[in-house]
C-alpha cells in the first residue's frame, strides 16, 4: 500500500464518507474488527461491527468480523505458546470428601489471563462433561464442588479460558466417591416386564442410579389392576438379584402392577413401576400343564410349572404329602400319571401312595420292606416297582 493511500483511510463515521477504494474499505472494516476485539467473545465484537456500519454495507461488515476472528486468533498463539500443560485436579486429602461435596485443586496456570472452569460427569457408562456454575470463571485453582449425590463415583477436570470461545482442557481426575447418606433417592430401572404364560409375570431391572449407600434387598409388590378386592403379592429379594417372576395367585387376561424398591440399611427407596397384562386363556390347553413333584426329607411338594417361579420356595400350598413322624425321611418317589398317584418310600420300610389331585386321598400299600430305597412306576403295565437290600459299590 502507498503512502498516498495510507493517507486516504479514515475511520468510517459513517456512510457519506467512505474510503475510495473497496480494498481500502475492506482494510479499514478489518481494522475496525481487531481494535474492536478486547478478550470478548467473537459476538460481541461482530455487534460492534455491525453498530460501525449501517446495514447495506455488508462488505464492510463481513471483513470487520473477519478483523475479529484475527485478533482472537493472534491473542490465543501468544498466550498457548507460554503455557504449561493443564494438570488434571485433584482431592488434596480425603478429609475433604462429603456425602454431596468435594474439594478439588488443581496446579495453577503459569499466565493470570487465564481463569478457569470445572466440568464433570458420572464415572460409570457413557455420561457426557456438564458445567459446574459456569456463569462465573474462577480465578483462582480452587474449588468446592457441592450439590453432588451421596455414595455415587464422579471424574472431574478443569477448562483453561483463554478468551470466552477458547479453552484447554485438562485429562480427567481420579475417580472421586462421595461418602454415603440416606435411603436411596432414586427408583431401580424396570428393563424388562413380561408375561411369559398365562399364569405369570416375569420382571427384571437395574439398580438404582443412587443407591446412597450398598443395597441389602429389594421388594417387589403385585397388585391386580383389574379386581380391587385382591390381595397384592409381595416378594423380598437378596440385592444381588434382578430378576423374579410371579407365579402364585397370576390369573389370564388380567392386568398386573408390579412395583420395585431398593433397600439399603437406611430405608426403602422410590419405586419403579410397570404394568402387564396376562396372556389369555387358551381353552383347548387350559387343562393340560406341567407338574414337578419333589420329594424332601419329610414331604412331597407339588409345583405347577404353568408359570412357575425361577427359584422354589417351599410353602403349605406345595405341600401334597408329609411324614408324620420326623424320624422318618422319604427316600424314593414316584408318579403314575394318567392314575394321578403319586407312591412313596421311607426309611421305616413303608411304601404308600397319595392322590396328585386331593392329598388327603393316601393309603399306605406295603409295610416292613427291609432297606427299601428307590421306586419307579411301569405306567404301561400299571406295576409299582422297588429296590429293598442292601447295595454294594
Amino acid at each position: 500500500m502507498s503512502k498516498n493511500q495510507e493517507d486516504e483511510i479514515e475511520w468510517p463515521a459513517s456512510e457519506s464518507n467512505p474510503p475510495a477504494h473497496p480494498y481500502l474499505s475492506s482494510l479499514v472494516s478489518c481494522k475496525v474488527g481487531c481494535d474492536s476485539w478486547t478478550n470478548t467473545s467473537i459476538a460481541e465484537c461482530s455487534r460492534t461491527c455491525n453498530e460501525s456500519f449501517t446495514a447495506n454495507s455488508t462488505v464492510k461488515v463481513a471483513p470487520c468480523s473477519t478483523g475479529c476472528t484475527f485478533a482472537q486468533d493472534v491473542y490465543v498463539e501468544r498466550i498457548k505458546a507460554g503455557l504449561n500443560p493443564p494438570s488434571p485436579p485433584y482431592l488434596p486429602s480425603s478429609d475433604l470428601v462429603s456425602n454431596d461435596s468435594v474439594v478439588l485443586q488443581w496446579t495453577a496456570a503459569n499466565s493470570s489471563l487465564v481463569t478457569y472452569l470445572v466440568q464433570w460427569r458420572f464415572d460409570q457408562g457413557n455420561s457426557d462433561w456438564r458445567f459446574y456454575q459456569s456463569a462465573q470463571p474462577l480465578q483462582e485453582p480452587n474449588i468446592t464442588v457441592s450439590g453432588l449425590h451421596a455414595y455415587t463415583t464422579y471424574r472431574f477436570r478443569v477448562l483453561w479460558l483463554l478468551t470466552p470461545d477458547e479453552f484447554i482442557p485438562s485429562l480427567q481426575s481420579q475417580a472421586i466417591q462421595t461418602l454415603p447418606f440416606g435411603a436411596p433417592s432414586s427408583p431401580p430401572i424396570i428393563t424388562q416386564i413380561t408375561s411369559p404364560t398365562k399364569r405369570s409375570v416375569y420382571v427384571a431391572w437395574n439398580p438404582p442410579q443412587f443407591p446412597n449407600r450398598p443395597l441389602v434387598a429389594y421388594n417387589l409388590i403385585l397388585t391386580n389392576l383389574d379386581q380391587n378386592s385382591a390381595l397384592p403379592v409381595y416378594k423380598d429379594l437378596p440385592a444381588t438379584q434382578r430378576y423374579y417372576q410371579f407365579s402364585r395367585n397370576v390369573r389370564p387376561n388380567t392386568t398386573y402392577s408390579v412395583e420395585v424398591r431398593a433397600q439399603n440399611s437406611e430405608g426403602m427407596g422410590p419405586a419403579a413401576v410397570a404394568n402387564v397384562t396376562t396372556l389369555a386363556t387358551n381353552p383347548e390347553s387350559d387343562s393340560v400343564y406341567p407338574v414337578l413333584l419333589m420329594g424332601t426329607n419329610h414331604h412331597i411338594l407339588r409345583v405347577d410349572l404353568d408359570g412357575g417361579d425361577d427359584y422354589f420356595d417351599e410353602t403349605e400350598d406345595d405341600k401334597l404329602f408329609e411324614s408324620a413322624n420326623d424320624s422318618v425321611s422319604i427316600i424314593g418317589v414316584a408318579s403314575h400319571v394318567r392314575r394321578q398317584q403319586v407312591y412313596y418310600s421311607d426309611t421305616a420300610g413303608t411304601i404308600g401312595r397319595v392322590s396328585m389331585v386331593n392329598s388327603s386321598d393316601t393309603a399306605v400299600i406295603l409295610t416292613g420292606v427291609n432297606h427299601l430305597s428307590y421306586l419307579s412306576v411301569d405306567w404301561l403295565h400299571d406295576r409299582l416297582y422297588y429296590v429293598s437290600g442292601k447295595v454294594y459299590e
